[in-house]
């Protein structure tokens, strides 16, 4: 197989954006928008600018469709503290052992649970379920230990320091963090909401209950996401080819002013692509795959991730770089995605993947040097989608609380 080039893509809204949209009560539409934009969403505003400007044909896109050569992650939210934030390394997803508290008091602080005490546990033989079960109790007992002595400290008896007790401990998984020196914090754009009365047209009046409105993220919020494509492919060509930045329509209402966005594509560099790399595993280790986008096998159709699936083969464009056997899945809950597809007039096949962040304790059965070609390794080839991509971890990377 070829090399992996690697991109950093940078997105700068120009106008209010509305990401996403869920019909609501009595004809009021709402859109719920979040701290990401979905790595197909990126995908398709770069083809369809790309497309544009000739920089690639119809052939090619198809081509890419059957046997894709890029993978295209979401589009993660950067905080106005970070400069040039990069994906998965200064900008993350929290996994599911993250937690932050109820108070906000810790700014927003994300903490974990200890994934690398729950790996150690079980490399031992120890069950997940009750290393799980086991951590969770001893991480709760030391917060409560620490939280109440402290408030007994205090001169003035004050409970304040109660708020970090594990009663105001709340999940984390999935909310998009953000580095700011040693810890994670999560981070999501601002909001507005946009309200508008539907027309009816046989009438020219405004149509009765029919008043809608969207929620949408304000102009200058900021997003990066991260694509990879096969050294000297069509995609990698095109990109290569770009100068500058180019103009993107994301989301809904794009035909009304909504969506437009400034859109840059950066090469890097042999120092960002280090910090991306997947950690180096052995055969027979069991580790924790992170996912870093909604994950969903194909079994033949879209499914989540669950230890019934038995193993996973981990592929970069295709060529398959690892196969895990599935120990335990970790995770809160999964998620329905659905879509309409311009290219081909039709919608597209409901997906129903686990949600991003969620956990895979697998053992490592066969492992090649291409896996740490790319952060973007993916499951499947929905990854040209901006699905189903891992990261391998042995090693915690949000700090324990």
């Amino acid at each position: 197989m070829k090399g992996v080039e690697a991109f950093r893509v940078s997105i700068q809204l120009l106008t209010p954006t509305i990401i996403t949209s869920l019909a609501g009560y009595r004809g009021m539409s709402y859109s719920v928008v979040s701290s990401y934009i979905p790595g197909s969403m990126v995908r398709g505003a770069l083809f369809t600018r790309m497309l544009l400007e000739r920089l690639l044909n119809e052939k090619t896109i198809n081509e890419e469709s059957l046997r894709p050569r890029h993978a295209v992650s979401p589009a993660l939210y950067v905080p106005h503290w970070l400069d040039k934030a990069l994906p998965f390394s200064s900008v993350s997803f929290a996994h599911a052992l993250a937690y932050t508290l109820k108070s906000g008091r810790d700014g927003g602080s994300v903490y974990s649970l200890g994934l690398d005490r729950l790996l150690d546990a079980v490399r031992k033989g120890v069950d997940v379920q009750r290393a799980l079960s086991e951590l969770i109790f001893e991480h709760s007992l030391r917060m409560d230990c620490k939280a109440y002595s402290e408030a007994l400290e205090r001169p003035d008896k004050s409970l304040v320091a109660v708020f970090r007790s594990s009663t105001e401990a709340r999940p984390a998984q999935g909310l998009t963090i953000a580095r700011k020196g040693g810890s994670w914090l999560a981070v999501s754009p601002e909001r507005g909401i946009y309200a508008e009365t539907a027309v009816d047209r046989a009438r020219g009046s405004a149509a009765h209950g029919a008043l809608y409105a969207y929620e949408y993220i304000v102009p200058g919020s900021r997003f990066v996401a991260l694509l990879s494509a096969e050294e000297g492919s069509p995609i990698a060509e095109a990109l290569n080819s770009l100068s500058g930045c180019i103009e993107v329509r994301i989301g809904r209402g794009t035909g009304r002013g909504f969506g437009i966005a400034r859109m840059c594509i950066e090469r890097l560099g042999s120092d960002e692509r280090s910090e991306l790399e997947n950690e180096e595993v052995r055969s027979g280790e069991i580790v924790a795959l992170c996912a870093l986008s909604p994950l969903a096998t194909l079994t033949p159709l879209p499914e989540p991730v669950a230890p019934s699936v038995g193993a996973i083969d981990v592929k970069v464009f295709g060529s398959k770089a690892g196969r895990f056997d599935v120990i335990a899945v970790l995770g809160r809950g999964t998620q329905l995605y659905t879509g309409w597809s311009y290219r081909t007039r039709s919608p597209k096949l409901p997906i129903k993947a686990n949600t991003p962040g969620t956990i895979v304790i697998a053992r490592v059965t066969q492992v090649s040097e291409l896996l740490r070609e790319t952060a973007l390794a993916g499951i499947n080839e929905l990854s040209s989608q901006g699905m189903s991509f891992v990261k391998i971890l042995t090693r915690d990377y949000i700090p324990e609380g």
